[in-house]
C-alpha cells in the first residue's frame, strides 16, 4: 500500500510542477489564517447545521 501512496504523491508532485498558474485559484491559507477564520465567532454560522448529530447526518446520506 505504501508503494502505491508514494507513486500517487510523486505523480501529484510531477503534475504540480508543470501546471500553469490559474489566476482564478485562491491562495492556500497559512496555518494562522485557518485558525483566525473560526475564532471570534460567537455562534456557528448555521446553527441548524451545527446542531446535527453524526447519526442524523448519516441518516441523511443514507436517504439520499
Amino acid at each position: 500500500m505504501m508503494r502505491v501512496l508514494e507513486r500517487v504523491v510523486q505523480a501529484s508532485e510531477s503534475l504540480a510542477k508543470v501546471q500553469h498558474p490559474d489566476p482564478d485559484l485562491l491562495p492556500m491559507p497559512d496555518a494562522g489564517e485557518g485558525a483566525r477564520a473560526t475564532t471570534g465567532l460567537s455562534q456557528p454560522l448555521f446553527a441548524q447545521t451545527a446542531a446535527l448529530t453524526p447519526e442524523l447526518r448519516a441518516d441523511g446520506v443514507r436517504r439520499s
